[in-house]
């Protein structure tokens, strides 16, 4: 079995964030079979940091167009472009079997070669007041292109399972749950960060996270300094990536009188990490939001107390011996803080962390993913037919559109598709308009300022209608207003009519999805 691994999303310096080990180990364990062929689709800013720690016999493939913007979109656009076919054709020469994208969606996958793709977390369907809303969008489009052209997913707990298939209605017999194997720490020790850092064995405990919202540093900080201001003597260490805003950091310690009590490392070594967890009395980790919880598995491997957020799937990671604590409330913050403070590891405590870690083997992960990689290439006719998701995307909710619309529908043959679509006058090129479904396509064109009418009889239970733009355009720049998008036309009626007339506007869908 030859498997392809996209790990484009791999940075060196750590941003992409703890799901790169899970994906790292996983590679590492698929190499080591000798029925299993590894090829990694890599970038030229991660390809010579993967070289350096995947095994030899890993083939590393660097994709076209993956070295920086140009700062023209139309050729970014371009670019990206060639980036797909390109993809592609490295998916057919090397004859790959399978696809595996554990952070990507498979824009560039080829009819021939199924694709499982890894559900890490939605928590954006949660807390979307974290994300603008061209994040909230882009995410939202990021799983419902995983939806609608992968075999299989594969979850990193029930919890992610459960919530993935409810938000996206994905088919749960087509998704497994699949827990993260977490590598433990053998490296070794770089206790000079200890001295850098001026903090003592087992006088601190550890936050190791990138500064992402739902992280949930702010609250995390509220607590801890009503903890010293009550005469605590813990430091705390936040290791993990500021993401700009270590400037906004400092300052909230200074106003809080705790800077000297805590100590922001940013991104550290995986030798400084492992001496900064093995020395610290325990971890603290406050996340509103985990798929996972990987630091959680690692403090279980060092034998450290840990308290950690009640939320989501944590639980579920976690075992009885942790302190648990509702993250949105400073008081119940600050219990984990004195858990801490005031419990000594125990073996009844150790007992119960060997117990729970047997879940987390990479043999036992490794193992599981190429038996849904080889019954997904055995069985790929059976997954194809899954669940159809009625979805509409590609239309902004002022009814822009974007290059590509795609419409698909369940149980409506016998309905057509009715489209009013114009051009603005102040646009002097026409625009080609190509609509494709199950049985072909045609095509359209488009006049400045006149409409276009389109009728699409559905012939068959399940379509889905493509509708593609031949150019986009920037209203900034054409109508001198502040809208950055790149829109195509305007869409006056976007509707499924049926037999008897009865209409089913599909316009402002996104909002319903």
């Amino acid at each position: 079995m030859n498997v392809a691994v996209d790990v484009l999303s791999i940075r060196p310096d750590g941003s992409a964030g703890g799901a790169t080990g899970y994906a790292i180990e996983l590679i590492k364990g698929m190499a080591k079979r000798k029925d299993i062929k590894v090829t990694v689709l890599c970038a030229d800013w991660n390809i010579e940091y993967l070289s350096g720690i995947l095994p030899k016999n890993v083939t590393l493939r660097q994709m076209t167009g993956t070295t920086k913007e140009t700062g023209i979109k139309i050729l970014n656009r371009g670019l990206a472009f060639l980036d797909d076919r390109h993809r592609r054709k490295v998916l057919q020469r090397d004859k790959i079997d399978v696809l595996f994208c554990p952070f990507s969606a498979p824009t560039y996958r080829d009819p021939d070669v199924p694709t499982v793709s890894a559900i890490l977390d939605i928590q954006h369907e949660f807390y979307p007041q974290f994300f603008s809303k061209e994040e909230l969008g882009a995410r939202r489009n990021f799983y419902r292109d995983i939806v609608a052209n992968v075999e299989r997913v594969v979850c990193i707990s029930d919890y992610t399972k459960k919530t993935f298939c409810e938000k996206y209605g994905f088919p749960p017999e087509q998704a497994e749950t699949v827990y993260i194997a977490v590598q433990e720490r053998f490296a070794e020790e770089d206790k000079k960060i200890l001295e850098k850092l001026n903090v003592t064995d087992n006088k601190y405990i550890v936050y190791s996270a990138n500064f992402w919202e739902h992280k949930n540093h702010r609250m995390l900080l509220t607590a801890y300094a009503k903890y010293v201001r009550q005469g605590g003597t813990l430091k705390l260490v936040l290791t993990g990536n500021p993401l700009k805003e270590q400037q906004y950091y400092d300052d909230i310690l200074k106003k809080m009188e705790i800077s000297d009590m805590v100590k922001i490392t940013g991104y550290v070594t995986e030798s400084e990490l492992f001496a900064i967890l093995k020395h610290a009395k325990g971890i603290i980790y406050p996340s509103l939001f985990e798929g996972f919880g990987i630091p959680i598995v690692e403090a279980m491997q060092l034998n450290k107390l840990i308290a950690c957020s009640n939320m989501t799937s944590l639980p579920e990671i976690g075992c009885d011996a942790i302190h648990y604590f509702d993250p949105r409330k400073p008081d119940d913050i600050l219990s984990g803080i004195e858990f801490l403070d005031n419990t000594e590891i125990s073996e009844e405590i150790i007992s119960q962390y060997k117990i729970k870690l047997e879940d987390y083997k990479t043999d036992v992960m490794v193992e599981k993913y190429i038996n849904i990689f080889d019954d997904t290439i055995k069985n790929r006719d059976k997954y194809k037919k899954h669940v159809f998701i009625e979805r509409v995307q590609g239309i902004y909710q002022d009814n822009w559109t974007q290059k590509r619309v795609t419409i698909a529908c369940k149980d409506k043959k016998g309905y057509k598709l009715v489209l009013k679509a114009e051009l603005p006058p102040i646009l002097l090129i026409p625009m080609t308009v190509t609509v494709s479904d199950n049985n072909g396509s045609e095509r359209y064109v488009i006049w400045r300022g006149k409409k276009l009418f389109i009728e699409k009889s559905l012939d068959d239970n399940e379509s889905e209608i493509v509708i593609k733009f031949s150019y986009t355009w920037l209203p900034r720049l054409v109508m001198g207003v502040k809208d950055n998008r790149r829109v195509a036309v305007h869409i006056e009626k976007c509707s499924l009519v049926g037999p008897n007339n009865e209409e089913d506007s599909l316009l402002n869908m996104e909002d319903k999805l």
